[in-house]
């Protein structure tokens, strides 16, 4: 693998140094919006001060005398990804970097590792020194003690109710966006959680196991991660069969809940299919070596195998519960072996099309419009619309007719900043490591 100096790095950051967005007509493009409606053709979207000024026809378009004029025939364009659940404790600058070359342009991180560094990075993106998504941070993993758990995630162990109440005054002090409960949490322990979350204005997030997704709906988390299957599934055995009727009336009464408590489910498909090239380029040389045995071993870690990228899948539990009105939003858990951020994010969207049943246009949506919604910006991004921001993915192909072209980035833009995907991915050949633990545990 070649060695690139750091000189070098500099010359292959984005093309807009110093985070001033441009002023750009992107001509004879298809768009898909966000919203779930259906692709437009011949499309212009004009872009200034960091929004986006026009979309419409080309044919209707007032371009300025100013504007840098792309020609995008035989492009889509989509609103930025807004990601629900992903991590930022392996090299956080580097894992910035990557999601915004896979056109990722917002994320919610789902519990904070090295919280300091979440909030540095985070200051640094926003002040420009960095590029990177708008993100939107969650506090430290808070549990109960249960032993099995100390060796997974550096969790918080709550003690009692007035040292829960502390820790999410701590997030909420220190500049967190939302509060994250881990496992060990129990229903008790949650009503104190969410309860002084509630007076900060933070939402909670939970990974659930003590307490079961019904209880936790009633109580009043904000939403469950990992998917609508292992809720319905929760407390079943091994030798229990598992639930996967959407009319079985289990499954009817949990969709109903969720519903009537406004709680989303964050989905977190994982595909367990081999690194490609260039996900192996961005893969520092010692976690790259890592892998590699452990591909040999076939040892993977948890997800699933996607079928075809472009034959859509069967319904699924996931499609049923949006059918009954329920929220859900995606993210890909990024940040642990074997989900590298950004290259992640794309295969859990093709994994809404491939394994959940979701149509292209629709998996779009949900990796876009659902997220911004449910973090309340849905009025300011998510969708393609005049006065928005301009967050933007420019893609070769149309994704509506071949879903795999979600991964032929050609232009990414955040809040009207340019960004090549292929300079960004260039400047962090190599850097990206697995920590160590994760290593360590999964052998």
């Amino acid at each position: 693998m070649p060695v690139v100096t750091a000189a070098q790095r500099g010359n292959l950051l984005p093309i807009n140094r110093f985070n001033q967005p441009g002023t750009y007509a992107l001509t004879h493009v298809s768009v898909i919006d966000g919203t779930g409606a259906p692709v437009k053709r011949d499309q212009t979207i004009v872009i200034a001060g960091g929004a986006i000024t026009f979309t419409g026809d080309t044919g209707a378009a007032q371009i300025p005398s100013s504007a840098d004029v792309l020609d995008l025939t035989g492009h889509t364009v989509f609103p930025g990804l807004v990601m629900r659940h992903e991590h930022l404790h392996n090299e956080p600058s580097v894992s910035a970097q990557l999601w915004l070359a896979r056109g990722v342009t917002t994320v919610r991180t789902a519990g904070a590792f090295e919280p300091a560094s979440d909030l540095n990075i985070r200051d640094w993106i926003r002040e420009g020194r960095s590029p990177g998504p708008e993100l939107f941070l969650s506090g430290p993993f808070l549990s109960e003690h249960a032993e099995h758990l100390v060796r997974i995630v550096p969790l918080t162990r709550l003690r009692d109710a007035d040292h829960a109440r502390r820790m999410v005054r701590y997030s909420a002090e220190e500049g967190f966006d939302a509060i994250k409960v881990y496992r060990g949490i129990t229903p008790s322990m949650l009503r104190v959680v969410v309860a002084e979350a509630r007076k900060h204005r933070l939402p909670v997030l939970g990974h659930l196991e003590a307490v079961t997704c019904a209880e936790a709906s009633r109580i009043g988390i904000d939403s469950i991660e990992h998917g609508i299957t292992g809720c319905v599934n929760q407390r079943t055995g091994p030798d229990v069969p598992r639930l996967r009727d959407p009319q079985a009336a289990a499954i009817q009464a949990l969709f109903a809940s969720f519903v009537k408590h406004n709680t989303a489910v964050t989905e977190t498909p994982v595909d367990l299919r081999p690194f490609t090239p260039p996900e192996l380029a961005v893969l520092h040389t010692g976690s790259r070596d890592d892998y590699e045995r452990r591909l040999a071993a076939g040892l993977r870690g948890v997800g699933t195998t996607t079928v075809v990228d472009d034959k859509q899948g069967a319904p699924s539990l996931t499609l049923a519960f949006v059918r009954a009105g329920g929220t859900v939003v995606l993210g890909s858990d990024s940040g642990g072996m074997p989900r590298i951020p950004g290259f992640s994010n794309l295969r859990s969207l093709k994994l809404l099309y491939t394994n959940y049943g979701f149509d292209a246009v629709e998996a779009i949506r949900i990796a876009t419009y659902e997220g911004a919604r449910f973090l309340r910006i849905d009025k300011r991004t998510g969708t393609i619309a005049a006065r928005k921001e301009a967050d933007l993915v420019v893609v070769r192909g149309d994704p509506s007719k071949r879903m795999r072209d979600v991964d032929d980035i050609a232009l990414v833009f955040t809040n009207g900043v340019r960004y090549d995907p292929a300079k960004l991915l260039e400047a962090n050949r190599g850097l990206y490591k697995f920590a160590a633990h994760e290593h360590a545990l999964r052998r």
